[in-house]
């Protein structure tokens, strides 16, 4: 298992928007106390595409567990 990755995440990554920020807001659920709920989300997603090993480099290296 991958604990963490550490390198250069330009040269050995992908990082991709899934959807764009989504903004909900409610203004009834805290009512009595004057004020809104906000929430606000964002998907993404990382893909490793270029990792290093014990015998070839790579822009990135895992630190691996087990």
């Amino acid at each position: 298992q991958v604990a963490c990755y550490f390198g250069d995440l330009q040269a050995g990554a992908y990082l991709g928007t899934r959807r764009g920020i989504s903004i909900a807001l409610d203004s009834s659920r805290y009512f009595e106390q004057d004020a809104l709920a906000l929430r606000a989300t964002q998907r993404f997603d990382i893909n490793i595409h270029d990792r290093g090993d014990a015998t070839n480099s790579g822009g990135l290296v895992a630190l691996v567990f087990g």
